[in-house]
């Protein structure tokens, strides 16, 4: 099985800029129950999903990729600043969905990460990971290389800054769907938010754009000292 992956940047090879973007930071780091706060939850979906868990990933063996090569790890993760993060899933074959918050103890600092996430990206130009049911003899390699993406607007949004990155995975067959898998990483002031899901490429696993917009709606009202209300269709927004 063979990945496709392309980096998604601004003009001149930089993050992409996001129209009307602000650039205010809240005057303390947020900590990890306000991250979590910030976080997507069951409501920001549409019913059919429910939490997901690393336990439900190792018995299904397929999920989020969860590269191990150092200079692939936190194209999915977010990589090791104080984060937290949880997970969803449609169905026992997809799609998945990953969303991290980190805090970065300032601007300047965030700024680094979301430009080390981009380097990480340009430097991971393949990846292996162990796909599968379990830890039975059924699990395969699965490398990822090449790719294409489409930038991800966020028009209007609190977001100062996002990378983005995109795979397709070849199928093995003329019958075999197409999956993809992509992440975003966003900068709002010193906090980033990475959204990352992989699912069959078809209307089941949606667009990465308005999950991300949710996203950065609800770090930016906690960065702001605000509860992030609910969306309106209670059942879960479309995505």
């Amino acid at each position: 099985m063979r990945w496709q992956l392309r980096v998604v940047m601004g003009a001149a090879g930089a993050a992409l800029l996001l129209p009307g973007a602000g650039a205010s930071a809240s005057a303390e780091s947020l900590d990890e129950e306000q991250l979590r706060t910030a976080l997507l939850d069951h409501m920001d979906f549409p019913e059919d999903w429910a939490r997901d868990s690393a336990q439900a990933e190792a018995q299904r063996g397929i999920g989020v990729p969860a590269p191990q090569e150092a200079n692939c790890k936190a194209l999915f993760d977010g990589g090791t600043d104080t984060a937290a993060s949880t997970a969803f899933a449609r169905s026992f074959s997809g799609p998945f969905v990953r969303t991290t918050a980190a805090a970065h103890g300032g601007e300047g600092a965030a700024e680094a990460a979301l430009e080390d996430y981009r380097r990480t990206a340009e430097a991971c130009n393949s990846f292996a990971i162990v796909e599968g049911e379990g830890h039975g003899p059924t699990e395969i390699n699965v490398t990822y290389n090449g790719g294409g993406a489409e930038e991800p607007s966020l028009n209007d949004s609190a977001a100062d800054e996002v990378a983005a990155v995109r795979f397709q995975r070849e199928p093995e067959s003329a019958e075999a769907p197409e999956v993809v898998a992509e992440a975003a990483m966003v900068r709002v002031g010193e906090h980033t938010v990475l959204v990352a899901q992989v699912g069959r490429d078809d209307a089941g696993t949606g667009d990465l754009q308005p999950m991300l917009e949710r996203a950065v709606e609800k770090l930016h009202a906690v960065q702001e000292g605000r509860t992030p209300e609910p969306p309106e269709d209670l059942d879960g927004t479309d995505l």
